[in-house]
């Protein structure tokens, strides 16, 4: 009967088409953020050599994590080039031995939690306090002197973003 029809035999396969679309449109909540935490807390967390924070701290996966044009690694099976999140995670603390983790998709599936191997001595070496600057030093002043730092290449772009902000949000 179908065969005789192909309207009916059309409308059919349609009904059908959308019905398979809509179950694989539901999908499950994507994630956005990764914790990164770390035993002793207060590491330094970079990624692909680019510091991020300090542990415990909560990421943007699709800031943090982008996904671009990868070559092959181990893990590959077929294929010479992937479009996927791969990052390399260090989480370092005076002291301790750093630990580097390769995070690909299924590592932002859930957070990371590592405990550094640490010297104890060192840990319990009190860290020196970074200075506040003189309270007579205007805003003014401290501005030049962070835009003078910047353009001597001591402090990297995201550091004078953020002291900047620091020095602004003190008015």
């Amino acid at each position: 009967m179908l065969t005789r029809h192909p309207l009916l035999l059309f409308i059919t396969a349609l009904a059908g088409a959308l019905a398979v679309s809509a179950c694989a449109t539901q999908t499950v909540e994507k994630r956005t953020h990764i914790r990164i935490e770390s035993e002793p807390a207060g590491a330094n967390v970079r990624i692909t050599g680019r510091l991020v924070g300090v542990t415990p701290i909560a990421l943007e996966i699709d800031k943090e994590f982008p996904q671009h044009w990868t070559s092959k690694v181990d893990t590959d099976e077929d294929g010479i080039a992937f479009y996927r999140q791969l990052e390399f995670v260090e989480i370092s603390k005076d002291g301790c031995e750093p630990v580097t983790k390769r995070v690909m998709k299924e590592e932002l599936k859930s957070d990371i939690n590592v405990t550094l191997k640490c010297d104890p001595a060192a840990l319990t070496r009190p860290t020196p306090a970074t200075p506040s600057p003189p309270a007579t030093e205007s805003v003014e002043d401290r501005l030049k002197k962070l835009d003078d730092l910047h353009s001597k290449g001591l402090i990297t772009d995201d550091e004078h973003r953020e002291q900047r902000q620091r020095i602004l949000n003190s008015l």
